[in-house]
């Protein structure tokens, strides 16, 4: 599909009654996953690269600062990032334009290192680790511009373009982020050259793509406009937030345990706990990339025909029980193996919990379905409601099991979070469908 056609379906809207032939003019479902697993396997590789320069190359230590960066920064900006392009990628006919997109995520992005600098007084950590925190969250604000210009070219099957776009940033910030370390052995200054990296990328590959599609004059002059108060950022905010507070919740989710890990134990047990989840990494890509794939698709079958739609939910929960399945396989036979050889013999016995983590995984899979299909069908409110419920169990886990149980209550307290979500989700979402049938 070539650029113009791509981006003329993103930026025009169809019907209802149209809306399966413009699902049949986009590639693949199984090309744009593709692509999309190739974007996020580069970026895997280059956390890859960080998280085992710092474990070889600095400390443990290290990897936990960096990992407790990752857990303050992710749930602030995933609030704008996913809500944002899922906002974009299921949009009908009541879209914005993407100045709007890219001016909002601006604001959000300072009110996130705001809201950081805050925390981060509360919390009192020392200078080095409150400077890795804010460099990160930095570096996932600069990202998430990146993530604006993806929900367009998401929503016009542009899936190409955007694993190109991540792949390009991946290899050359882990280049810099390897030999910096090397030379260096500072996290810091690692930090600042990939959020310059990321904004070279953004500037001279994202933003040069996008601008002579949707006009360089109407961008230029809706992004001196920052003001929450005008018409289209106060539509935004009223669609947006109910799905950027369930995208934040679910990142709390994940979060949450590490958080108190880092709390009740140190920052050392916070970078194990890190690295035990890091092998679960790659499936979890697939696993996104999949439904990355299938969002727009969804929402067009859901608008266009509802049996459809069903018969595609009802696939992508095969594909994510198999997933999951061949995800504990691989762990339980070179999981530990690939954990020492990377990390050092300090990680030699983890068999027995990375066989839990990877049923926490494996739960948190399935309940992708049922979530992304809520959205799909754009029941913003009700995902945000099964996502606070969900959130909740995690938070009363992290009370309850880690402090006795330390690292392993942490793998159980995020095995209570998914499994919340996937039956809060499911039930929610085949309620739902109850009451479509009772319309029909």
């Amino acid at each position: 599909m070539s650029a113009t056609k791509s981006i003329s379906i993103a930026l025009t809207h169809s019907p209802a009654s149209d809306a399966l032939a413009v699902a049949r003019t986009a590639p693949s479902l199984s090309g744009d996953a593709l692509w999309a697993l190739i974007g996020a396997t580069a970026q895997a590789g280059q956390q890859a690269v960080m998280m085992i320069a710092l474990g070889r190359l600095v400390s443990l230590l290290a990897v936990g600062q960096y990992a407790l960066g990752l857990a303050i920064a992710t749930p602030l900006n995933v609030f704008a990032d996913r809500a944002i392009r899922s906002l974009q990628a299921t949009a009908g006919d009541d879209d914005f334009p993407l100045a709007d997109y890219l001016g909002f995520r601006t604001a959000l992005g300072v009110f996130a290192f705001a809201l950081t600098i805050g925390l981060l007084l509360i919390w009192q950590s020392d200078w080095l680790a409150s400077e890795i925190v804010l460099l990160v969250t930095l570096q996932r604000v600069v990202d998430g511009l990146a993530q604006t210009i993806y929900g367009r070219l998401q929503r016009g099957g542009e899936m190409r373009r955007i694993g190109q776009s991540q792949s390009i940033r991946a290899i050359v910030t882990s280049i810099v982020a390897l030999t910096l370390l090397l030379s260096t052995r500072r996290l810091d200054i690692t930090l600042v050259a990939a959020i310059l990296v990321n904004l070279v990328v953004f500037m001279m590959f994202d933003l040069r793509y996008v601008l002579p599609m949707v006009g360089v004059p109407d961008v230029v002059s809706r992004q001196i406009q920052v003001n929450l108060f005008t018409t289209p950022w106060s539509k935004l905010l009223r669609s947006g937030v109910p799905l950027g507070i369930s995208t934040f919740l679910v990142a709390l989710m994940s979060s949450l345990p590490r958080l108190s890990l880092a709390r009740v134990t140190n920052e050392s047990t916070l970078g194990v706990f890190s690295i035990l989840c890091y092998v679960c990494f790659p499936m979890t890509l697939i696993v996104s990339a999949v439904m990355q794939a299938a969002t727009p698709r969804m929402s067009l079958a859901y608008r266009a025909d509802t049996r459809s739609y069903r018969r595609l939910c009802y696939s992508l929960f095969l594909i994510c029980t198999a997933l999951g399945i061949l995800n504990a396989i691989a762990i339980a036979a070179a999981g530990s193996v690939a954990v020492t050889w990377a990390f050092g013999d300090e990680l030699v016995d983890t068999r027995g919990d990375l066989l839990w983590v990877s049923l926490a995984f494996g739960v948190g899979y399935l309940a992708a379905v049922p979530a992304t299909a809520l959205v799909a069908q754009r029941h913003f409110r009700l995902a945000m409601i099964t996502c606070a419920g969900s959130c909740t169990v995690c938070g009363v886990a992290c009370l309850v099991l880690i402090p006795p149980f330390g690292l392993v209550g942490a793998i159980w307290t995020m095995t209570a979070g998914s499994t919340a979500h996937l039956l809060l989700s499911a039930v929610t979402w085949w309620w739902l469908n109850v009451v479509d049938r009772a319309n029909a």
